[in-house]
């Protein structure tokens, strides 16, 4: 780990128990998000940080990475760093002076409201729209699972300012008619209340109704109607980031597993690790571990290099597809090591297995992934 990684998160790795009480009771972790503002991970990828801060998607997912490995499987960092892509790429010169550096300065933060409960993954049938109205806009609908709106300040959401069935008659692609807004989360006519889901490790999901929220055009994220287009800017940099803390976090079960299989004896003076049923699995997390880092270091690359954009997407999603799929067995060799202990909750293990387990399914589940796959790289046909 880079020496100024280790100095800004070290009060995490050394305070995790009482973080971790802190979020059972339901409270956001504010150390965790001074660590990694102290840290820069806010401001790496973003032409308005600090000319001393650290700088790059590289240094963002080491960032993500370490904070994995103090034990907290914590997405949401991850999307106000995409978020705050989106619009640096994309929003306008008045909106990224007023936003990007204190996202830099870790005093605002960013959630997403793309899913709806009807429309699921295809967020290009989603039902919310915005009607413009002189100098802004009216935004209704619904969105199902917004994590850490009651934490984060402001709120990108997608809405339809053009009918799909106007888009399909006009023989345009279904993502058209689509507009992204950067909307404050304390704007009147928001309502929000807490899901009763399980997964998340450093907020709550929330279910949030627009009712005619009024939107300044100066707040729209690209082109009005054009507004998918600038939400993908970040979700190749969303997965990124995900898949590193995955990738630490499996580090930090992996490193609990092996602790315990050493010194752990049940029969005689033979530790448990010596039994194959133990260490085989173990040894094959490990060898896996490795695939992720390099197909990490790969994705970061190519996005980071200009690589085509099928290359890159393919990069980000199997990054994120093969974290996810290793971290949730390296959180089993954990549960197996530990026996009872693994589902004791202070020691926060057994939280990480709903936060693996949903991470196969979220931001973009893992067969959607092998659909791309499929039909991208492969050239098979459309399922």
């Amino acid at each position: 780990m880079r020496p100024e990684l280790w100095e800004a998160l070290r009060p995490v790795y050394e305070d995790r128990g009482r973080l971790w009480a802190q979020m059972c009771r339901g409270e956001f972790a504010e150390p965790i998000w001074t660590a990694l503002t102290r840290a820069g991970a806010f401001g790496a990828i973003l032409d308005e940080a600090p000319a001393e801060a650290p700088r790059g998607l590289s240094y963002a997912a080491l960032a993500m990475r370490a904070l994995g490995e103090a034990g907290f499987l914590a997405l949401f960092p991850a999307l106000t760093i995409a978020g705050s892509a989106c619009i640096l790429r994309h929003g306008s010169p008045a909106l990224r002076a007023e936003l990007l550096p204190e996202v830099a300065a870790g005093a605002r933060r960013i959630c997403f409201g793309v899913t709806e409960s009807r429309a699921g993954f295809n967020v290009l049938e989603i039902d919310t729209v915005a009607r413009a109205d002189g100098e802004e806009y009216l935004l209704s609908g619904e969105k199902s699972y917004v994590s850490g709106f009651d934490v984060a300040h402001e709120m990108l959401v997608i809405a339809r300012t053009r009918p799909l069935e106007d888009v399909v008659r006009a023989g345009l692609p279904r993502a058209a008619g689509i507009s992204l807004f950067l909307v404050p989360t304390g704007s009147d006519g928001l309502e929000s209340e807490v899901l009763p889901i399980r997964g998340e490790c450093l907020v709550h999901p929330h279910r949030v109704a627009m009712r005619n929220v009024r939107v300044p055009r100066d707040r729209l994220v690209g082109a009005p109607d054009q507004g998918f287009s600038a939400l993908v800017a970040g979700f190749n940099i969303e997965r990124i980031l995900i898949a590193s803390v995955m990738l630490g976090a499996a580090h930090h079960c992996l490193a609990v597993a092996v602790e315990r299989a050493r010194g752990r004896k049940v029969f005689g003076d033979r530790p448990i690790g010596a039994y194959q049923a133990i260490q085989h699995p173990l040894a094959d997390v490990r060898i896996r571990l490795e695939a992720v880092e390099l197909l990490i270091d790969r994705a970061v690359r190519a996005l980071s290099e200009g690589a085509p954009a099928k290359e890159a997407e393919f990069l980000a999603n199997s990054a994120k597809y093969l974290a996810s799929d290793t971290g949730l067995a390296a959180v089993d060799c954990a549960i197996q090591a530990l026996g009872g202990l693994g589902f004791d909750e202070r020691h926060g293990i057994i939280q990480m297995w709903d936060a693996m387990r949903l991470l196969k399914l979220s931001p973009i589940s893992n067969e959607l992934i092998l659909n791309r796959v499929g039909e991208q790289i492969l050239s098979l046909p459309r399922t």
